[in-house]
């Protein structure tokens, strides 16, 4: 999988100093009858207010993995085993699940 970035606009909001999205080691797997399927391993990028992201790779390499582990929708046999998520500065991966759907609510409700 190749992470591809476009140049950001001048900054708007967010924290400064810090990006608006990082993702260090991300590695996950899918737990399964036959065991452990590695799914993400070690992907790593950072995202500054105003740029576009694009995750690029042949199918099954972890493109949707990666998008659905940002937003917190991934399914129940996900495992993280190394790595943060995070924005604004914010761990994602600590926060409760409640925590993510007021994150999203609240997301919403400001782009809507």
């Amino acid at each position: 999988m190749q992470v591809m970035q476009s140049p950001g606009a001048t900054r708007q909001g967010g924290v400064p100093g810090i990006p608006l999205l990082e993702v260090d080691n991300l590695t996950m797997e899918y737990q399964v009858e036959a065991g452990a399927v590695s799914a993400v391993s070690n992907v790593t990028f950072d995202l500054e207010a105003g740029e576009s992201l694009g995750l690029v790779g042949e199918s099954g390499c972890g493109k949707t993995s990666v998008a659905m582990s940002l937003l917190r929708l991934q399914a129940d046999n996900a495992v993280f085993r190394n790595g943060e998520i995070r924005l604004n500065g914010q761990d994602l991966l600590a926060l409760s699940e409640v925590l993510v759907e007021q994150k999203r609510i609240k997301a919403e409700a400001i782009h809507s």
